[in-house]
């Protein structure tokens, strides 16, 4: 389990830092280690909460970690603040997971809004 947190914080630290305009070597980084739970990366997001990309990027490592039901939340606070985030790309996944996380109602509405 921690090697999974450890790709998680790859995905979700590293650009969120270069967003913030924080440079590895003139900052403290966490080390991929130091992460080691779902808390702890939601307490990395709770810092940088002013941005969409951070719970974009959260919901994509939920995706990944095949946590659809986690990934919902995220991707819906993102596509309700900037319908077309990442080239529309944060709505087709919010549909994704809601299928995913059997809400099939929800993603069919989803799917039918990019027509």
């Amino acid at each position: 389990m921690k090697n999974i947190f450890a790709v998680a914080s790859v995905l979700l630290l590293v650009p969120l830092f270069a967003l913030c305009g924080i440079r590895a070597e003139a900052q403290t980084v966490p080390s991929l280690e130091s992460i080691q739970s779902p808390a702890e990366l939601d307490k990395a997001i709770a810092a940088r909460s002013d941005t969409q990309d951070s719970f974009y990027r959260r919901g994509l490592c939920a995706l990944k970690l095949g946590d659809a039901t986690a990934a919902v939340p995220d991707l819906e606070r993102v596509v309700a603040k900037e319908p077309d985030y990442d080239f529309h790309r944060a709505a087709g996944l919010l549909a994704h997971a809601c299928a995913k996380a059997g809400q099939k109602e929800k993603a069919e509405a989803l799917s039918g809004d990019a027509d």
